[in-house]
């Protein structure tokens, strides 16, 4: 859609699709421990864990 040739543009979706990876993995660990740290009594058997 950019006008880019085959090589150019797996590159271009390689880099986008490996900063929002990297975005969503930083945001749920950081959710993963910040949640532990609050709420340390939950298990992974209780509807509320997964709920969060």
């Amino acid at each position: 859609m950019r006008g880019l040739g085959l090589r150019a543009g797996l590159l271009a979706a390689a880099k986008i699709d490996t900063l929002s990876l990297l975005a969503y993995e930083i945001g749920m660990f950081a959710w993963m421990a910040l949640r532990t740290s609050i709420y340390p009594e939950l298990k992974p058997t209780d509807w509320s864990y997964w709920l969060l």
